[in-house]
Formats: structure tokens, C-alpha cells, sequence
């Protein structure tokens, strides 16, 4: 029996349909059409350039936020208790032109070895500058963070765990049982929740499936407390495809744009119909734009890429007493697809992917898109770092010199 054909129909890959990895790193290449000539050297073993600190820093050291090592720097001048200041606005230092997210870090904060000790280890250059920075600018503290961990396993939740581990960033894993138990605030600043389905996060696993240790979710009670760790002041954070949580189970102002489109999230494993498909984009690298002027975005160049994976894109909404969300990034206006596959292209032009949201005193941030997606996108890793921060910041309120 030979197979049917049904044009139109949509048959999704069993894995990623693109993964350019320039693109997802940030790296400009240059395509070869011809053979090099030229002279060349087999090297045994690869060594980045060691970083420095650039100058006299009698007032303070100058970190850009535009590369991912300046936050292993951050995390550790953090840890050891050291004063870290966050530029909210650009300004000029020792004849330079600094961005808005530099990170400044007082001279009597931390002491010039552990500069250069970071800066040697982590091939990251630090700027240095005897004079005053006049700049607007938030105090940051080492983020009390809870990653969320369902026992509906995720791939995701590990992927995170794996980058919070190898850029040290502290957190604490936490269960269904502590999100249930509520009190969120007393203990943390952010709550991530990884990529995950909302049945998976309220309801968990069926019983009788497993152990009963680990039956259930959140439930209704888990809802209720995320919420009111965000109206006290938290931040949550929700990865790709956990933000449709968020926008089902918090009553945000903000739609999901591909709702009732055909998605590779939508089938059921037992299907036996084809299905023409408005939407499908599986595992893809797409073009993107971002507002480097908002914290979530600091670093971030105006254009770049996203990685999406089992991914969405939000309608935002006006919010209540004036506070609506505020976009961070949005898929590009025209040719949206750099890599993969993409049929229903309409459907993400100049859509929102990744949002903050003011809820009470705090706030939630959709990171809509795969920002860290099986740890590979570096050029995105920062809308995470920055949001964790950020989270953070915004309870220790405005810095000051």
C-alpha cells in the first residue's frame, strides 16, 4: 500500500527543522565560496584571550552587560557581598560611550583583584575611571531565586538548572508542595517556571501513573499564591511555553496570538487525520527585534534572533489604572523565518515574544520564545539574566553613588 498524499497537510519533524548555530550565538560569518589561501597553523588546544581592567578605577570599575561571561562576574562579585550598581540610562566615562545595563561596581565595593581575577578567567575587558559616573541607576543584590520543578518531568527546567549551574547563578529548586504552601515572598525575589504545559503545572501527573509522592500540581492553591507573590512585590518568570500558564491561570491583559491556529503542540499523539496547517513552525530560528532600553533587554542589540521552539506570541492588552505591558521584544515586520520552517508567517509579524507585565507590586515577565532552549541560543541567555536582576532591582529600589 503506498502512502496518500494531502497537499496542504502539515507533517511536523520528529526534531528541530533549524539550528544555525551563528545565528543563535550572535556570531557574524562570512560564507567561503572558494578555497582559502592562506597560511595556516594547527593549534592543540584553543585558549580565549585573557580579559583585563582598562585604566585608573579610583571611583569605579565599568562592565558591559553585552556579554554573557560580564554576569558569571556579577554573580560572584554579588556573592562575596560586593556593591554592584546597574546603569539605567547610557552615559560617558573616561572618554568612552557606555550602554544602558553597564554594570558599575564601586572602587570601595570590591577589591581590584577580583576584577582581574574575572576579568583573566572570564576573557572579559572591564573599564575603569577615576571620575563620578552621572547616571540613573538601580542597586542590585544577588537574586533570591526559586526554580520551579514539576514532577511532570521537562526537559526544560533542566536545561536552566544546567546554565543557572554553569554561570553561577544561585537558586533554590522548589516542588509543587512549596508553591502550595505559599508565603513565596518571605524566602524569594523570582520565581522561574520552565517550559511546560498548564496541565502539567496545576495538575501534575494522574494518580495511579506514579508513586503518590509525586501525583498532582500546583492546584488551585498554587495559583493563588503565585499570585499573591506577585502582588506583594515578586517576580515571575515564565519560559516559552509556560507562559501560556500565566496568561491562562493569572488573568493577565495579554492574549495568546496563535491561539486556535494549527501548532505542533495542538496535535494529539493519536491523530489519524491530516490537518492543514495556518500556523506551524517547528523548531525554528526567526528574526527578531528588541528594546535594548528596557532591563529585561539590556545588552541586547535593536535586531537579532529567537529560537522558537513549541513557542507563542502575545496580543497585549490595555492593563488596568494605566499600567499595561510593556513589550521587550517582537518578531520582525517582514521575513521572519532565518532558519527552518515556517508556514503562516502572518501570524508573528510584529507580534509580541516577550513581555513585562505590572501585577500589583510586582510584576510577570513572558519570556515567550526559547531564550535558553537546550542551552544553545547564547545570544538570548541574557533576557533571563537581566530578568532575574531586574526582579531583584526592583525590590532594592534606585542605586546611588
Amino acid at each position: 500500500m503506498s502512502p496518500s498524499k494531502f497537499p496542504g497537510a502539515y507533517l511536523p519533524p520528529y526534531d528541530m527543522a533549524g539550528w544555525t548555530l551563528p545565528y543563535q550565538m550572535g556570531v557574524k560569518v562570512r560564507t567561503a565560496d572558494e578555497p582559502l589561501k592562506v597560511k595556516l597553523e594547527a593549534l592543540e588546544k584553543v585558549v580565549p584571550p585573557a580579559g583585563k581592567v582598562d585604566g585608573a578605577a579610583s571611583f569605579g570599575y565599568l562592565i558591559s552587560p553585552k556579554t554573557n561571561n560580564s554576569y558569571i562576574a556579577m554573580n560572584r562579585i554579588l556573592s562575596k557581598g560586593g556593591e554592584v550598581l546597574w546603569a539605567q540610562e547610557s552615559f560617558t566615562a573616561a572618554g568612552k560611550n557606555y550602554p544602558a545595563g553597564t554594570f558599575i561596581v564601586p572602587a570601595a565595593a570590591a577589591p581590584r583583584s577580583l576584577l582581574d581575577s574575572a576579568a583573566k578567567d572570564l576573557s572579559i575587558d572591564i573599564g575603569a575611571t577615576p571620575l563620578q559616573v552621572t547616571a540613573k541607576t538601580y542597586r542590585l543584590k544577588a537574586p533570591k531565586t526559586a526554580l520551579y520543578k514539576s514532577w511532570v518531568a521537562s526537559m526544560d527546567e533542566g536545561w536552566t538548572r544546567w546554565m543557572f549551574d554553569n554561570y553561577e547563578v544561585p537558586y533554590t529548586t522548589i516542588h509543587d508542595a512549596e508553591v502550595k504552601a505559599g508565603d513565596l515572598g518571605k524566602n524569594f525575589d523570582v520565581i522561574v517556571i520552565p517550559s511546560n504545559d498548564t496541565e502539567s503545572i496545576v495538575n501534575g501527573n494522574k494518580p495511579g501513573s506514579v508513586p503518590p509522592q509525586y501525583v498532582g500540581g500546583i492546584t488551585a492553591a498554587g495559583i493563588r499564591n503565585l499570585r499573591e507573590f506577585v502582588e506583594g512585590g515578586g517576580t515571575l518568570i515564565t519560559l516559552n511555553w509556560a507562559s501560556l500558564f500565566a496568561l491562562d491561570k493569572l488573568g493577565l491583559p495579554v492574549k495568546d496570538a496563535l491561539a486556535g491556529l494549527q501548532s505542533r503542540r495542538e496535535w494529539s499523539d493519536d491523530s489519524t487525520e491530516a490537518q492543514i496547517a495556518k500556523f506551524a513552525c517547528p523548531g525554528s530560528v526567526l528574526r527578531m527585534e528588541f528594546d535594548p532600553k528596557h532591563p529585561i533587554a539590556y545588552g541586547m542589540p535593536d535586531k537579532g534572533m529567537g529560537m522558537f521552539y513549541e513557542s507563542t506570541a502575545f496580543d497585549l492588552l490595555p492593563g488596568f489604572g494605566g499600567k499595561g505591558p510593556i513589550p521587550v521584544a517582537k518578531y520582525a515586520a517582514s521575513d521572519v523565518l532565518a532558519s527552518g520552517y515556517l508556514t503562516g508567517e502572518k501570524y508573528l509579524e510584529n507580534k509580541v515574544a516577550a513581555a513585562e507585565v505590572p501585577v500589583g507590586k510586582g510584576r510577570v515577565i513572558l519570556l515567550g520564545f526559547g531564550v535558553q532552549n537546550r542551552a544553545q541560543p547564547h545570544a538570548t541567555f541574557k533576557l533571563l539574566f537581566n530578568s532575574l536582576y531586574y526582579g531583584a532591582a526592583a525590590r532594592s529600589g534606585p542605586g546611588s553613588f
